[in-house]
């Protein structure tokens, strides 16, 4: 056994080679008292699919899927949306009185034609798709008439409605 001679007075015993090996922990030993932690089990990645195939286009629209109800019932808030618009026109009884006969005829026409779609709507379901797109073309393009200022812009407003009641895609409607 070997003896420290630093301190004359303590006298420690140094351990030896095989009391070393002890004292570090073998790998042998769990986990728990290592002093390092082994990286995680490798687990290999699952291929991906190429971006290019992962998106696709938004499905068409099916109206074969939609209920006709339904369907008959958005038509129906869409040409009433479009009557309060017209009527809005109507409203304004002297600017209606100046502009030319012909013009207030047509504006008739289309208000009778639309009033017509509103009482024949239960009747909807037998319209063809072609008579379906008509009216629905019809309320998008009289929503793209810009109805602010309606008191200085009366005549363009009008002039505008009555080239769209002109195109002829309610012409199918018999009064």
């Amino acid at each position: 056994m070997v003896t420290s001679t630093s301190s004359p007075k303590l006298t420690v015993p140094l351990p030896t080679i095989h009391q070393i090996d002890l004292v570090i922990a073998p790998l042998d030993r769990p986990p728990a008292t290592r002093l390092t932690t082994l990286p995680p089990p490798f687990v290999p990645s699952t291929p991906t699919i190429p971006l290019q195939y992962r998106i696709s286009a938004p499905p068409l629209p099916s109206f074969a899927r939609c209920d006709p109800i339904d369907l008959l019932a958005i038509v129906s808030s869409k040409v009433s949306a479009v009557i309060k618009r017209l009527q809005a026109i109507f409203d304004r009884k002297d600017q209606l009185l100046d502009i030319p006969h012909n013009h207030r005829l047509a504006l008739q026409r289309i208000g009778d034609k639309l009033e017509w779609i509103l009482d024949n709507i239960k009747n909807g379901s037998s319209w063809t798709r072609s008579q379906q797109q008509n009216i629905d073309w019809f309320c998008k393009e009289f929503g793209k008439v810009k109805f602010s200022g309606l008191g200085q812009n009366f005549e363009c407003i009008v002039k505008a409605l009555v080239e769209l009641e002109q195109f002829g895609s309610l012409d199918w409607i018999v009064v």
